[in-house]
Formats: C-alpha cells, structure tokens, sequence
C-alpha cells in the first residue's frame, strides 16, 4: 500500500514503471539474451553435426514420445505441473542465490547458456 502511494506521489504508472526498468538494464536484458542465443546455436549445431545413428535415435526417441502423448489417455497432468514448478522453482532459487556471489554471476551466464542448448534438444 504503501509502495503505491509512493508510486503515486512520484507520478510512476505501471507501464512507465515497466518501461523504465526495461530502459535501466537494456544492457542487461541484452547480455541474457546474446547467452541464450548462443547457447540455442550451440545446440542446433551439435544436433546438426551429430552422427546418423544418433540421429536416427534422437528421432525415434521424440517420435515415440509424441505418439504416446497423443495415444495414451492416462497422462496425470498435475504430477507433470508440479514436476515442473519444483524444477523451475529449485532453477529460480539456485539463480538466485548464485547472484548475490560474486562468482556465481559467471554460473547465470553458464546456466542461462545451458537452457539455450537444451531448448533446442
């Protein structure tokens, strides 16, 4: 409540308020996504060059999966909900708490690189 009225007095709204912060750490924003960017080209390039039987075998893997997917009704969505907010949430916090040192601001960066690889896989 009070951060509102502060907000109020200082004459900030939400949307200059988000546009502002986003104007503060462009370079930041920035830098994040070069290290996703990089991370996602590292991937294509090692799926790319990868031998045919690895291949073959990543394919058939991802293509067994979409056919369960589709096939098999008995798919408990809420165990893969919480599956993944307590990965992304374990993610979030080792983040951040890697931040506050000052050498795990190297390990974002390595992290952030990571997703980026693996989002392509």
């Amino acid at each position: 409540m009070q951060n509102k009225r502060i907000m109020q007095r200082n004459g900030y709204e939400k949307k200059g308020f988000i546009r502002s912060h986003i104007e503060n750490n462009l370079r930041n924003y920035v830098i994040i996504t070069v290290f996703f960017l990089v991370g996602l080209i590292i991937g294509v390039l090692y799926i790319n060059n990868t031998n045919v039987n690895q291949q073959e075998e990543i394919s058939t893997y991802i293509n067994e999966f979409i056919n369960n997917a589709k096939n098999d009704a008995s798919i408990d969505y809420t165990s893969i909900f919480i599956t993944s907010v307590k990965n992304n949430l374990l993610l979030a916090l080792f983040l951040w708490f890697s931040g506050l040192t000052v050498i795990g601001i190297f390990a974002l960066y390595g992290i952030i690189c990571f997703r980026g690889f693996s989002f392509r896989i």
